[in-house]
């Protein structure tokens, strides 16, 4: 109860869809940032390197990429966080560029918030704010609820929450609905046709039409593959 009070006091949880739409690459060149021309740090979290970018000064921020994403997501926040904030974007493991194992099969959203409560912690932060998207988001909000003493304040953009949709009369049937869409993305994937993969997954994200061109190497990948073509 005491940890949930801690919750509902130092944690602001607001769902933004505005903020996202200058993530784009577009935007971060119109606006001169540019995360891809930044020296990476390295820092080693429960075993793993992981790789972060970090600029400005002040209360830090925390930015957490998506599923198709890494740390060079967030180019269009760059600027304008960094003037008043020391802001980190770091990328999850298993992301560019970040060692991609043989077996990753301990890929989930437990884990991920497992490293990313450990790396607030080995960067000896003081309370975040911590902003996530996506599959990003539903890891921030794992680590408010697990970990609130390293939580300023929390920001979840689109996080796919999907076991809080038993809490609803409907939502077992929306579960269902979701659970099925991913498991076609599954299939495409497994069939070794990632192209085919990854237009499932940006059709059952944002709909049809917003597929750009898949990257031939994870260096050459968008900041966020799921866009208007």
């Amino acid at each position: 109860m005491q940890s949930r009070t801690l919750v509902l006091k130092y944690i602001v949880l607001v769902s933004v869809a505005a903020m996202f739409f200058v993530a784009s690459p577009s935007f971060a060149q119109q606006k001169g940032a540019s995360s891809s021309e930044m020296q990476t740090r390295e820092v080693q979290i429960n075993g793993l390197p992981l790789h972060y970018i970090e600029l400005g000064q002040g209360t830090p921020v925390v930015l957490v990429h998506g599923t198709l994403e890494d740390y060079r997501t967030w180019d269009g926040q760059l600027d304008a966080f960094s003037k008043g904030y020391r802001l980190i974007s770091y990328s999850r493991r298993y992301h560019y560029p970040n060692e991609w194992p043989k077996d990753s099969t301990d890929f989930s959203v437990t884990i991920h918030a497992r490293d990313l409560a450990a790396f607030i912690k080995a960067l000896n932060l003081p309370p975040v704010h911590l902003i996530g998207h996506s599959y990003g988001a539903f890891i921030a909000f794992l680590v408010a609820r697990d970990h609130p003493e390293v939580i300023r304040s929390l920001t979840l953009g689109e996080p796919p929450v999907m076991p809080l949709l038993k809490t609803t009369p409907e939502g077992d049937a929306l579960l269902t609905t979701a659970i099925a869409t991913s498991i076609a993305s599954s299939e495409a994937f497994k069939q070794g046709n990632d192209e085919e993969g990854v237009r499932r997954f940006c059709e059952r994200r944002v709909g049809r039409g917003f597929v750009r061109e898949t990257p031939t190497s994870r260096s050459e990948a968008p900041h966020g593959y799921c866009s208007r073509t």
